[in-house]
Formats: C-alpha cells, structure tokens, sequence
C-alpha cells in the first residue's frame, strides 16, 4: 500500500459546490498523485439538466493527471452511487477514500486518509477512517480516536471492510427488536439510528450510511475519527437533496498534521462521551424526546 488510495468524488447539480470542493482537494499535496474518479449522476428531471450538465463540464475540464469520470445516464440518488462507485473502486484498488460534493476539506485531509489506511490496513476491527468529527473537546492524548460509530461526511474504507457491507433484514430486526438493543444500537440513546433503519425497512427513506453502520456495528467495527475535524459540510444551504439532522457547526477545518494515532484498538471512552454528549444536546428536546420514545415503544 505504497501508493496514495483513490479518491472517489460523487456529484450530482451544484457546480458552486463541487468547484469548492475540488479546490479544497486541490490543496492537498497529495491530491495530484492520487486517482481520481467522478461520480456524476444523472437528471431527475428536465429543469435539474443545466445544473448537471454545468457540473458534468465542471469535472471534464478539471486538470487532473489521473483522472476517470463516470457519467450516469440517468438518476441513480446517491445511494446507489455510492454502493456502486465504492465496491468497483474497493475491487480495483483494495481501499477508497470518499467525499461527497458539498465538503470542503483541510489541507491535510489526504496525508491524515493515507497515513490512516495503511496504519490500520492489517487491523480487522478498524473498519472506517472518518475525516470528520463533531465540535467536541476530547481530552485524549492522541490526535485521533475510534470510536464505534460511522460517518459519512469524507471517509475512507478497505475492500475487506466494504466486503461486509449487506442490506440484512435479519440483522436489521435484531437490531430495532428491543429498548435494549435500540439503545445500544442508537450510540447509547444519542442518535436514532433505529428510528431510521426501521423507517429503511419500510421503504420511508433509502439510506446507503444507516446500513453501513449496522454492518459496522453487527461486526463490533471500529471507525478512526480526529480529534479536531478535517472536514465541513457545506451543504446546509438547501442545495442539497438529503437533509441532515445535524447542526453543523462552521468553525472551519483543522490544518494540524495528525501523527499520533492509537496503538490499543479499542473504542476511546473519552470520544464515546464527547461525542454523545454533543449529539444529545444538538437534537434538542423535542426531537430527543421522539427518540426516546421510538426507543421506548418501537
């Protein structure tokens, strides 16, 4: 794993975001050496055409040494794109990082995804890099932290990790069956993830990241975060075709190296609080007591 990991880009109609994106990429050193392949999706319908084409011209005019562009024929939503785009990616390279095109990203994000990739290549457990992390201090004497949560805002995979990756109703069930394991399930009652595997199950959403965190959770997974977030979502602006339940906080990206990675591959009891605590307050109580009484009732 000499070689810098292939970058998979997905976009879709918001050319101001993608450029945003790509010229953040841009500023990682690493940016040039790395494949670079584009996801573009296709038209819902003929008012989004101009948009699309605008980012289709945006990708094909990029300057990039390694650069493949997959263009949809049509709509696939980003689920689909994103099973599809990452498993060939996996099959061809064995490991991807990912980034959606309403991110913008440190400087050092690519250096952190390398390092991490390799680090933890021959670690089983470890089955996620996270570029991101939450506005929460962590009072850890590491620069980053596993924590036994996924994300879905610039991250990177293995093929032996993505290899797990199933739509398993049984799974599903054992998860959503009981308070006990809705609560365990839901980051220990801070975020429902029950609530939307089950609306999953019954074809309410089409979520590609809530089961990837019930393969990742089913395989007592870890996922590496930073300490100080290399990653801001910038699509809050009602460009976006998902809406997120997260109050993003624009404080920026960190531009430290990360460097000191953990040696036990555990589950960091300090970034577990940290990260709970956050995620319970910014439901706030209306949507919290929703929660809770999903968790409660099912």
């Amino acid at each position: 794993m000499s070689e810098l990991a292939p970058i998979a880009l997905f976009t879709f109609k918001r050319p101001a975001h993608t450029r945003r994106t790509l010229e953040t990429l841009a500023g990682n050193p690493e940016f040039e050496g790395s494949p670079l392949h584009v996801f573009c999706d296709g038209a819902r319908r003929p008012g989004e055409k101009g948009e699309v084409d605008e980012v289709r011209s945006l990708v094909e005019q990029w300057s990039h040494p390694d650069k493949h562009i997959v263009f949809a024929s049509q709509n696939q939503g980003l689920s689909k794109s994103i099973r599809a785009g990452v498993t060939a990616l996996c099959e061809r390279y064995g490991r991807v990082i990912v980034v959606e095109d309403d991110l913008i990203l440190s400087s050092v994000f690519l250096r952190y995804m390398n390092d991490a990739l390799v680090r933890y290549e021959q670690h089983p457990e470890v089955m996620q890099i996270s570029g991101h992390n939450f506005p929460v201090k962590i009072s850890d004497s590491h620069d980053a932290v596993l924590l036994r949560l996924t994300t879905s805002w610039g991250w990177a995979t293995w093929s032996r990790a993505w290899a797990r990756r199933s739509e398993d109703i049984e799974a599903a069930t054992r998860a959503t069956l009981s308070m006990r394991s809705r609560y365990s399930f839901d980051f220990d009652g801070s975020f429902p993830f029950s609530r939307m595997l089950k609306d999953q199950i019954r074809g309410k959403n089409d979520s590609w990241a809530v089961w990837w965190y019930l393969n990742v959770y089913d395989s007592k997974g870890l996922t590496l975060f930073p300490k100080s977030s290399l990653v801001q979502n910038d699509g809050f602006d009602g460009s976006g075709t998902h809406g997120r339940n997260f109050q993003q906080q624009a404080d920026g990206v960190a531009s430290d190296l990360v460097r000191l990675f953990p040696d036990d591959i555990s589950e960091s009891a300090d970034g577990k609080a940290a990260v709970r605590k956050f995620l319970i307050r910014d439901r706030l109580w209306g949507r919290y007591f929703k929660d809770t009484i999903f968790r409660v009732c099912g």
